[in-house]
């Protein structure tokens, strides 16, 4: 039986969390979402930001080709903030209620520990599911980490279907004093609060209501954390990962694009012939300046744009693929096109297929397809209810199936376990 502060979907941590001068300093994007200048900028006028732990002084990147000395040097990076005072635990496990607000959209929800078992066969009310594969190189990658620094610094994000005892103890909480509230240069408001005990026992009574969660983006942490837990039986304090949850009313999804590039691209026009083969329906969407018509309209649920490369007259072609049926476009795309009729079988290792985010602009989709000997395949985003029928029926959808925001920042919390080398 679960005590009064425990919770079989998620439990309370004592998170490691800036200074309460500080979370406006500290906290950081992804690391790979910025470009070397501004890399190169914030390790320089920022000596706060966590991208100093991420990137410790004077390592070079080709020194990734040894993690362990990569990333004994993070963990050092660490224990200097903690010194410093830039980084302080609480004294006490609790949940988390952290908000971010973002183009005229809010997302609500709780941050605690979630475990590693995924429930592939819909057999466990509560368990978490999956939608989407891993590629195996991150997967260890992401192993390794975890196992030589010792900390989850960005939470996973998962997602249950929005009710009403939750939405209830959410909004008691957020009408308190938050513990951090600030706005960074992308236009994101960050709030930060930490329940009192009463506010987090009946938070803790919804999450028992929640039923199946969903991961919406974080299948790689999921993934790695398990490999952890697997491969060090007796670390019990580290079999878990930091998660966010939400109501799946919060989430926004878009679909997440195939760049595709190789020097032996099949013909395109035979290519046509063989997907109408199929019951595709294909449209020449150009106009005279090589860009997408404007009066074609955006593209709809079951369809997408083929940035199929240049025409005999050197213009761009961009085809627009109605696909029939009912398999998810993803899956559909990577079953019926990209492995029978290019030869990319595995997504998850082929280097020829590589990937733009569904925030991506026209603009960076049109330079992507503009280089030599590339294509780019253009998705619609699927839905919440879509991707829950695939996690439910225990299937999976190629990796990156999905772009799924609030995009979480480092260095917020904290979920802090200790390095593994010796357990």
């Amino acid at each position: 039986m679960k005590g009064p502060r425990e919770s079989a979907v998620l439990r309370p941590f004592a998170a490691l969390r800036p200074a309460a001068d500080k979370p406006h300093l500290v906290a950081t994007r992804s690391y790979l979402s910025y470009s070397d200048y501004e890399l190169s900028d914030k390790l320089e006028h920022n000596p706060y930001s966590y991208l100093h732990v991420i990137h410790p002084a004077g390592m070079k990147d080709d020194e990734w080709s040894e993690p362990s000395a990569k990333f004994s040097a993070v963990r050092s990076a660490l224990e200097d903030f903690v010194a410093r005072g830039w980084l302080v635990a609480d004294e006490a496990p609790h949940l988390y209620v952290y908000r971010q607000a973002f183009d005229g959209h809010v997302c609500t929800g709780v941050v605690g520990i979630a475990g590693v078992d995924v429930d592939r066969a819909g057999a466990n009310p509560g368990g978490i599911r999956v939608h989407e594969s891993t590629l195996r190189a991150r997967e260890e990658l992401f192993a390794t980490y975890l196992t030589h620094v010792g900390v989850n610094a960005e939470p996973a994000l998962l997602a249950f279907h929005s009710n009403a005892d939750t939405t209830s103890a959410l909004a008691t909480v957020t009408a308190g004093r938050p513990c951090s509230d600030f706005s960074t240069v992308d236009g994101v408001r960050h709030t930060l609060w930490m329940p009192n005990p009463a506010e987090e026992s009946t938070l803790l009574t919804a999450i028992g209501g929640w039923g199946d969660l969903y991961v919406a983006d974080g299948h790689h942490r999921l993934a790695s954390s398990k490999l952890v837990a697997e491969r060090n039986p007796k670390a019990v304090h580290a079999h878990g990962f930091m998660a966010y949850c939400v109501p799946h009313t919060d989430l926004v999804v878009k679909g997440f694009h195939r760049v595709v590039k190789s020097e032996d691209l099949p013909d395109v026009n035979e290519l046509i012939s063989r997907i109408e083969q199929l019951g595709v329906k294909v449209c020449d969407i150009t106009d005279e300046a090589g860009e997408v018509q404007a009066d074609c309209g955006p593209r709809k649920a079951r369809e997408m744009d083929w940035y199929a490369g240049l025409d005999t007259n050197g213009r761009p072609r961009i085809l627009r693929l109605s696909i029939p049926g009912e398999e998810p476009v993803p899956s559909w795309l990577n079953n019926h096109f990209l492995a029978p009729l290019v030869g990319i079988v595995e997504p998850r290792d082929d280097n020829r297929l590589s990937y733009l985010g569904g925030d991506a602009s026209p603009a960076e989709i049109r330079k992507a397809a503009a280089a030599a000997d590339t294509w780019v395949f253009a998705l619609e985003a699927m839905t919440f209810d879509e991707l829950a029928r695939v996690a439910d029926r225990g299937g999976v959808l190629p990796p990156k199936s999905t772009w799924i925001a609030p995009k979480l920042r480092s260095g917020l919390l904290l979920f802090d376990f200790g390095p593994l080398n010796a357990v």
